[in-house]
């Protein structure tokens, strides 16, 4: 995975922490488990390419 995938997924993460951060609509488990699914995810695609 090149540093360009990684940059986009970090902030693709980040934000969604900070827009729940501002929000409030989502405890931290919530986001903890959603976050282990983009990214497992991810891993599968970048293993199907």
């Amino acid at each position: 995975m090149d540093e360009q995938k990684l940059r986009k997924m970090y902030d693709e993460i980040r934000g969604a922490e900070l827009r729940n951060d501002k929000t409030g609509q989502h405890d931290d488990k919530y986001m903890v488990d959603r976050i282990m699914r983009y990214l497992l995810e991810k891993a599968k695609e970048e293993v199907n390419e």
